[in-house]
């Protein structure tokens, strides 16, 4: 085999042009071998096999350039009665370069999802109260800090002109009512009269459309009042649910539009606490789960939560949201805007395939992992992923259990390039 191919070679290296001749020549200036009087170019077989045996004493950069520069000229030459791209047992053709990878094995296993997330107190009911009526502020009942309760008042304005616009509503009421009682009586005679003939049919249905018309008014002389009562009523803002205030932002004297705030009031009996998760995460996640929240703010020992609600939409970043609530004395004295470390912890109810997350890349805008095949070829697989904790990628779909995936080494691989696993792990 030696003789074979180094008669192979020699027809390279002796060709005008050739390996020795061309970039090798530049880039590997080896010695003559000790003893040679012949020029390279006058070489023959006895004076190469010195040339390899000398050059296996250079260096190891050197030889395994020497074996590279071998196998190409045998891929080179075309090929003899042997057959010069003879395949090997693992089904690598002979004059490939193999990469050397490491590999795992897929396995089935219950992932636990143990993991802190960042997120942001906020408190639990919040209003911006605005007037419903336009006025100027005669009183202003609260300042910043105040408790108060639902139905509290918190500013008053000027009732003068609304209490003037009821009045006026009340007679307009009373008018009506007069007017539909003279109406009702009129047609009520005239109902009368014509039974005995006395008017014509036409007569009597006057005095139906009258009484109609003074019933219609009398609703909206009803409706006009209670809009005057309400008007009255809205002079004084109120707050509405029990909280504090936070902020007061009109004084005595200011005069306000229709729809203009003038107070902030927070509701902080609970609070929440909103997070990001994957969709991985969120599907091992829980309504009703207990979790433990940290708040460096205020450095005092972890506080009990619970999972109120596991988004189905992604939000931010195509991050899930989950919100956690606080509540009862585990509130107290917190702060909307704080940052807490929420504690997340869920484990999978059933096994799934799990792989190590050093074999998991995205590539053309998707995941995908290179599994190994029986002909020591990789092979890029694109995957879904789910949960990941400890280390370890959750595959549920496109992976089998048992299946060999490359750990190391992949990252220059083409699909289809021969590999040389150098070391595989269960993990």
């Amino acid at each position: 085999m030696f003789s074979v191919l180094s008669d192979k070679f020699l027809e390279f290296w002796r060709a005008p042009g050739g390996l020795w001749r061309g970039a090798a020549r530049r880039e590997w200036p080896a010695p003559l071998p000790r003893g040679a009087t012949k020029p390279r170019a006058a070489w023959g077989t006895q004076e190469f096999k010195k040339f390899v045996r000398q050059d296996a004493r250079i260096g190891q950069s050197q030889r395994g350039l020497s074996i590279l520069l071998l196998a190409l000229s045998v891929g080179a030459c075309g090929g003899d009665s042997q057959g010069s791209t003879a395949e090997g047992a693992s089904g690598v053709t002979l004059g490939e370069v193999r990469t050397r990878v490491g590999t795992a094995r897929a396995q089935s296993a219950r992932l636990s999802l143990d993991k802190d997330y960042t997120g942001v107190v906020t408190p639990f009911r919040k209003a911006m109260v605005a007037a419903e009526v336009g006025g100027r502020v005669v009183e202003r009942l609260v300042e910043p800090g105040d408790l108060v309760s639902e139905g509290d008042a918190l500013i008053v304005l000027d009732d003068a002109r609304a209490r003037i616009a009821k009045d006026r509503a009340e007679a307009s009421l009373e008018a009506r009512r007069v007017e539909l009682v003279d109406a009702t009586r009129n047609l009520e005679r005239g109902q009368q009269l014509a039974q005995s003939g006395a008017i014509s049919d036409r007569e009597l249905d006057a005095l139906s459309l009258v009484s109609d018309r003074a019933r219609a008014a009398l609703q909206v002389g009803e409706a006009a009042l209670r809009d005057a009562a309400k008007n009255l009523e809205d002079t004084r803002v109120l707050a509405p649910f029990d909280g504090r205030v936070e902020v007061v932002s009109v004084q005595v004297g200011d005069f306000l539009a229709p729809g203009r705030n003038v107070a902030s009031v927070i509701d902080f009996s609970k609070a929440r606490v909103r997070v990001g998760v994957t969709a991985g995460e969120a599907a091992s996640l829980s309504p009703g789960a207990p979790v433990r929240i940290g708040f460096e703010a205020i450095r005092r020992g972890s506080v009990e939560g619970q999972i109120k609600s596991v988004g189905h939409s992604a939000a931010d970043q195509g991050m899930f949201p989950v919100e956690v609530w606080i509540e009862g004395e585990a509130a107290s004295g917190l702060r909307e805007g704080m940052v807490a470390s929420v504690a997340l912890s869920s484990a999978r109810k059933s096994p799934q395939i799990v792989v190590p997350a050093s074999a998991v890349f995205r590539r053309d805008g998707a995941t995908h992992v290179f599994r190994v095949e029986a002909d020591s070829r990789a092979r890029l697989v694109a995957v879904t992923t789910g949960l990941a904790s400890g280390g370890r990628v959750e595959i549920t779909s496109g992976l089998s259990v048992g299946d060999e995936v490359i750990t190391h080494g992949q990252f220059a691989l083409g699909d289809g390039a021969p590999v040389e696993v150098t070391g595989s792990g269960g993990r």
